[in-house]
């Protein structure tokens, strides 16, 4: 099994412009404040297999480590208790110095190491990339992340740090929030080097499901139970006025904080046909049920397939968190989605005062 990642900065040099050996690694580290104590991690590198515990020892603040790997891997180690030292670099056949302490505040330092120095770049620039977004998942952060990602994959296509990103970067997805054009350019550009890798698959899911929910899309057949037991479709309710599908949950607090912005919407423009559907995330009636009554959520269309996140709505949207939802038409077509509550009814009075 391969782990990659997709770095972000530019870099001058080529991979392995420090000397790179195929008789292995050795890796010389420094842990400042850490003595006579076990580190571990999960990775065998003499059978190439993930799923191996094994340690080594750091004395005096000082450890080696030495061991072989087929393309550059990622390397996480730790104290037994999970608390006092978390470390992680990325190892190549190469001579690599590490240097780092277990003080809150002290830093890794890792040199020798190219795919180290390229993955670094990658994880700072979408740390600042989210803090300049304040640390929100929203369209503007997935935008900057892709147009980064791009640049440095259009630089590597083919160096495994290329497609270890992705595992981060699939972690800043949501679909709906960024662009089905620049994810399936990332997937084309690393296809001939990683075909049939589970990032890869993934990031493709991704691009599918995005461009499915662009607006203009119809949005997808779905059918699901009603709170009394019965089961409809939501073409069911097609025909009367805009229809707005709210992604929710029982256990998902801002979910049913968002629903009063929604509600306050339905009420102003029910008579003008506007109808909001919610759809529940919920796994049992119960729970379901118990929600639509506290937060009286009776008077508007509730439907739910009782499956979490493995909806049909999910499978085919990739909505991997809640609160989601869609604008539709009156015919079923997407004319948005993801939008924030607190926006939905200046768009309503734009769209309904405009006759659109």
């Amino acid at each position: 099994m391969k782990l990659f990642s997709v770095s972000i900065l530019l870099l001058v040099f080529v991979a392995c412009s420090s000397p790179c050996h195929e008789d292995g690694f050795i890796i010389k580290g420094r842990i400042k404040g850490l003595s006579d104590q076990y580190l571990y991690f999960d990775r065998d590198f003499h059978s190439d297999v993930i799923t191996v515990k094994d340690s080594f020892l750091v004395k005096n603040e000082r450890f080696t480590l030495k061991g072989k790997v087929s393309e550059p891997a990622e390397l996480d180690f730790y104290s037994k208790d999970f608390k006092t030292f978390n470390g992680h670099l990325i190892v190549e056949n190469t001579k690599i110095r590490y240097r780092s302490g277990i003080a809150d505040n002290a830093s890794e330092v890792v040199e020798g190491s190219f795919s180290n120095q390229l993955f670094q770049q990658y994880l700072t620039t979408f740390d600042h990339c989210y803090k300049a977004n304040d640390c929100k998942l929203n369209k503007q952060t997935q935008a900057h992340l892709l147009q980064h990602s791009l640049k440095l994959v259009k630089a590597y296509p083919q160096h495994p740090v290329s497609l270890m990103g992705t595992r981060h970067l699939l972690k800043y997805l949501n679909t709906g929030q960024g662009s089905a054009d620049i994810l399936q350019q990332i997937v084309d550009l690393l296809r001939p080097a990683f075909e049939g890798e589970p990032e890869l698959k993934q990031l493709q899911y991704f691009a599918n499901a995005t461009a499915l929910r662009q607006e203009g899309s119809y949005f997808i057949q779905y059918k699901a139970h009603l709170p009394d037991g019965q089961s409809a479709r939501l073409s069911d309710f097609y025909g009367h006025g805009y229809l707005f599908v709210n992604c929710w949950a029982s256990w998902c607090g801002p979910c049913r904080e968002e629903y009063r912005y929604f509600d306050k919407v339905y009420e102003k423009f029910k008579e003008s046909g506007f109808q909001l559907v919610s759809i529940s995330y919920d796994s049992k009636m119960s729970s379901w049920q118990k929600a639509i009554r506290q937060d009286g959520m009776e008077d508007h269309i509730n439907m739910s397939e009782l499956k979490s996140y493995q909806n049909t709505i999910s499978q085919a949207y990739g909505i991997n968190q809640v609160p989601d939802n869609f604008l539709l038409d009156k015919n079923g077509k997407i004319i948005g989605n993801n939008i924030p509550a607190k926006d939905l009814m200046e768009l309503m009075e734009e769209l309904i005062g405009s006759g659109k």
